[in-house]
């Protein structure tokens, strides 16, 4: 059974895109078809199969979704999504070394690290939370005055326009 974990990173992925910024959809598109074909990996293939070698298969789907936001992205947040899924490869690489070689670097940690890496992903959509928290904030600061929309015109003057009563408009 796939853990419920990823299930809610692919959730929160999918809020994101729907609030994205034009900087960030790209990246998104591109994490998020990822980490469905990785589930889907996970379930429908990997699980099969019983050798250490079986860590190549999400090593190289990560390869393939890194080359895609350094060719597609090309932004800052499609590089800082390239150096965590880099993390993610590395760990993949040693949890495989760790089985080959009969050691534990990495192995008893690696669901954390996996873990870590996620949140950090979703943190790195930087542009699109400061976007959500920028309306969110409108929205409040609308709400708490009651209601009304204060917008800044050329000059000194201010129009106040009230939700209560949007024909009149009085110019201070």
């Amino acid at each position: 059974m796939i853990e419920p974990g990823y299930f809610l990173f692919v959730g929160c992925l999918l809020f994101l895109l729907i609030f994205a910024t034009k900087q960030d959809k790209a990246s998104l598109w591109i994490i998020l078809t990822a980490s469905i074909v990785g589930i889907l990996m996970v379930v429908f293939i990997t699980r099969q199969i019983r050798a250490p070698w079986k860590l190549v298969i999400p090593g190289t789907e990560e390869t393939l979704t890194i080359l895609a936001l350094l060719g597609i992205g090309r932004n800052r947040t499609a590089y800082i999504q390239a150096v965590l899924l880099l993390i993610a490869w590395c760990a993949h690489l040693q949890c495989y070394l760790d089985l080959i070689w009969n050691t534990n670097v990495v192995y008893d940690h690696y669901e954390q690290i996996i873990a870590s890496v996620a949140v950090l992903q979703l943190l790195g959509f930087h542009d699109t939370w400061f976007s959500i928290g920028r309306s969110v904030q409108k929205w409040c600061h609308i709400w708490a005055v009651g209601g009304d929309l204060i917008s800044g015109s050329s000059g000194s003057s201010v129009v106040v326009r009230s939700a209560d009563a949007p024909s009149q408009t009085k110019v201070t």
